[in-house]
């Protein structure tokens, strides 16, 4: 080759590369702490309430400035682009080509309690509601982040009450089914397979076996005489109500009742006000376990759960003939005030409108003040709180409680029963059967 010619191309060559490498220079995106931030707007959290997120609040909201965004999550890629000169088949080739330098994920609009990510019902530029966190602690964060803003807004410290507890050690794993309490803040639980053994928890915790029922109870209360009195199915049609003596630990026959009574509550006259499934209306029957009253209530519906209070009997009922004034499932009172008779149905709250009002109900009870009403529910939601005042309702402790409720009562605490095990099919074992001890921020009413 001639050198003149040799010495021309590679000159050519040389200048070429410096070229490209020259071009290519800056052809690199900036680093993103160079890059100037998305927005200017601030998010900020101003004040939250209630101060404190003691026992029985629900819902917690946040105040703040710039708080509205899409709730969802965005990675965010960076990458640097280049070209160099590789040799191709002993020729010259410039190659374009990248690589990821940095990657950030963004939260828009995710509110977090520490690490917990709360659930938003509600939001606004200057407000989100969410529902109450599962944790607890005196110095929780609060942390906000937004899509107009990539700065996490925090506030704290947060104080959140625990809620819940295991009561009593029912470590194993029985099958439960009915739960009572004394005056005296003893806790009665039944076990729901044979033998039905009635365990008694004191409110140390400590636990006993006092007796045994004769069959599976499907609701019981202690009476005014101190005994336990239960209603469940009997053999070839019977019927009965039984009692255990809770000095004994006796079993004995107290009614074999021509009804089929689910579910009962006594009065502070000593009488027992019963239900049951379209058997002939709600049932008073006296001390002397005469029946002092069978009223046309609820004759053809379904009663479901029986409480007494302050002069009033509640009621649970499923309607068998729905209408415009009368929900397929409710809560109705009626007075007691005159002794002779039971006063006119009062509509307390429509059932029909609650997120879970269509799953078994599994017990009612009243606060001591009578402005709530707390209801169980076989089911995902496993408790429901009335607000009789307002004809509101809202899950209790929603994601918090486990699901479904066998049975509960409601003292200074409220105790249930809990089963997560579904009742329809298919059927599987209960992963965990126990009760839980868990504090509503109020106390219940009497059991007389």
């Amino acid at each position: 080759m001639n050198m003149k010619i040799f010495i021309a191309r590679t000159i050519l060559l040389t200048a070429l590369v410096l070229a490209v490498l020259y071009g290519c220079k800056y052809n690199v995106a900036e680093p993103l702490w160079d890059s100037p931030p998305a927005s200017s707007e601030e998010v900020t959290i101003t004040g939250v309430v209630p101060a404190q997120a003691t026992a029985g609040v629900n819902v917690i909201t946040i105040y703040g400035t710039n708080l509205t965004g899409a709730l969802d999550t965005t990675i965010r890629r960076q990458y640097a682009y280049f070209m160099d000169t590789i040799m191709v088949n002993s020729v010259p080739t410039v190659r374009k080509d990248s690589t990821l330098i940095s990657q950030s994920t963004f939260i828009y609009n995710g509110v977090y309690f520490d690490n917990v990510q709360a659930t938003v019902i509600e939001k606004t530029p200057t407000m989100i509601r969410v529902l109450r966190p599962n944790l607890s602690g005196d110095t929780i964060r609060i942390k906000i982040a937004s899509d107009s803003a990539l700065v996490t807004a925090k506030y704290g410290p947060y104080k959140i009450d625990p809620v819940m507890q295991r009561f009593g050690t029912f470590t194993e794993n029985y099958q439960l089914c009915t739960a009572a309490l004394d005056n005296a803040g003893n806790l009665y639980i039944v076990k729901g397979t044979a033998p039905y053994t009635v365990f008694k928890i004191t409110p140390s915790g400590s636990k006993t076996q006092v007796g045994a029922t004769a069959r599976q109870p499907l609701d019981a209360k202690i009476g005014p005489d101190g005994n336990m009195y239960y209603m469940g199915n009997g053999s070839s049609g019977a019927k009965p109500i039984g009692m255990i003596n809770m000095q004994t630990g006796a079993d004995s026959l107290w009614l074999n009742s021509t009804k089929f009574l689910t579910c009962f509550d006594f009065g502070s006259n000593g009488f027992m006000y019963a239900g049951g499934v379209r058997n002939g209306g709600l049932l008073v029957l006296r001390p002397n376990k005469s029946v002092r009253l069978q009223t046309a209530y609820y004759a053809a519906d379904s009663i479901q759960a029986v409480r007494v209070f302050n002069g009033y009997v509640y009621v649970i009922a499923g309607a068998s003939a729905p209408d415009a004034n009368t929900p397929a499932r409710a809560i109705w009172r009626h007075s007691l005030a005159d002794t002779s008779t039971i006063g006119a149905k009062e509509l307390v709250y429509d059932l029909t409108q609650a997120p879970n009002g269509f799953s078994p109900v599994r017990g009612m009870s009243i606060s001591s003040d009578g402005s709530k009403l707390y209801v169980g529910f076989n089911g995902a939601d496993p408790l429901l709180v009335v607000d009789v005042a307002n004809k509101t309702s809202e899950v209790m402790y929603k994601g918090i409680l486990p699901g479904y409720c066998k049975h509960f009562c409601l003292g200074s605490q409220l105790y249930a029963i809990m089963g997560n095990v579904a009742t329809t099919a298919p059927v599987t074992p209960a992963v965990e059967w126990t009760v839980y001890k868990v504090d509503v921020g109020t106390s219940g009413a009497p059991y007389y």
